[in-house]
């Protein structure tokens, strides 16, 4: 439990810097959505990280809908690529998005 919290910290901390690479290493460049946030400015996505019973999840919100679309396409890909062991969290407003990665 303690080495998965600490690793969505590392991730957090990373994407907030505009930092995929980890992403990028493991599904290579062409993963949907993964264009759109890595080129997307600091501060238009919002990352938090919680402690949850079991581990921990990060979660997204960004006004900008081209955003919310990307991370939607971005996480239905990570489900697709990590099988069984990936929760599907979605839950989008209008434009704004609140998505959750546990």
């Amino acid at each position: 439990m303690s080495l998965t919290r600490l690793h969505l910290k590392e991730i957090r901390d990373q994407f907030l810097k505009g930092d995929y690479s980890g992403p990028t290493r493991i599904h290579g460049q062409d993963m949907p959505g993964l264009a759109e946030l890595k080129a997307a400015a600091p501060g238009q996505i919002a990352i938090t990280y919680t402690d949850i019973k079991g581990g921990a999840e990060l979660s997204y919100k960004t006004a900008n809908a081209a955003l919310v679309s990307a991370l939607h396409r971005w996480f239905d890909a990570q489900l697709s690529d990590h099988g069984k062991d990936a929760m599907a969290g979605h839950i989008g407003h209008a434009g704004v998005g609140d998505i959750k990665k546990p």
